[in-house]
């Protein structure tokens, strides 16, 4: 079982799901009760999610899956629509830079009148005060010598927002079609979302390193510092990052660009 993901059990679940045509009574019978065999690895309390929405559907019939779905929390609900658009948008912001560069491009989005760091509209478009949906606009060819590559936004997908005029757009519309998802207004909740925006850019603040000697010794550094010192086993860096950014993609950058110096 080394080459699997999943416990055995779970695999049972998931053929018992299959072999019956999605019966729910005969895949409910087949699920591991929650600990049993040592807890959440086996698949148990794993599966609650899974226990839930087919309880959903015994109850309701195969034929309403809507009301089956709802048998889960809210925020499980949303969070699902929430990775979706996360999903999209990061292979966005990838075919962005791969193609068009770090550079602000004619047909990007971007921030005008920002009010802080970081674009903060939330999917009801408005945000702790800070940018909001109605400040984002399109680049031309009149006003891109004005604007910073630290104003260009990207969408997370929804019904409230505009997508690039530039090929990016009609990247966002092959990906959505490819999906067969769209986002409507007049629809359940558990199938659409507003939509808001992401900075393609995020910049590290107050960056300080330290480097770490073999007796345990530190040695604190500033930004231009590190840029000029050698290579070191060991250190500590601290930084501080704007709210939704990942201090984990900072640090792959930074590895990366390193180890991509150097080999």
């Amino acid at each position: 079982d080394e080459e699997y993901i999943e416990s055995r059990e779970i695999r049972h679940v998931r053929k018992v799901w299959k072999e019956s045509g999605g019966d729910p009574t005969a895949t409910l019978k087949a699920m591991p009760s929650p600990g049993r065999g040592g807890g959440v690895g086996a698949g148990g309390a794993m599966m609650a999610r899974e226990r839930a929405v087919l309880k959903g559907l015994k109850r309701y019939g195969k034929d309403n899956a809507l009301m089956a779905i709802r048998c889960l929390q809210h925020g499980v609900r949303m969070f699902w629509i929430n990775a979706y658009q996360s999903y999209v948008w990061n292979l966005a912001v990838t075919e962005r830079i791969r193609r068009l560069g770090t550079e602000v491009a004619i047909g990007d989005l971007y921030v005008q009148n920002r009010k802080d760091d970081v674009f903060c509209g939330d999917n009801d478009g408005e945000g702790g005060g800070g940018s909001r949906k109605k400040d984002v606009c399109i680049v031309s060819k009149e006003n891109i010598s004005d604007v910073d590559i630290s104003q260009v936004v990207l969408p997370l997908p929804g019904y409230d927002v505009q997508y690039p005029s530039n090929e990016i757009g009609k990247f966002y519309e092959d990906i959505l079609l490819r999906d067969n998802v769209s986002f409507c207004k007049d629809t359940v909740a558990e199938a659409t979302a507003k939509g808001t925006y992401r900075d393609i850019v995020a910049f590290a603040k107050d960056l300080e390193w330290e480097k770490v000697k073999d007796g345990g010794e530190n040695s604190k550094h500033g930004e231009e510092e590190m840029q000029q010192s050698d290579i070191v086993d060991t250190f500590k860096i601290r930084f501080e990052l704007g709210s939704g950014s990942y201090a984990t993609m900072m640090l792959r950058e930074l590895m990366t660009t390193t180890l991509a110096r150097y080999h």
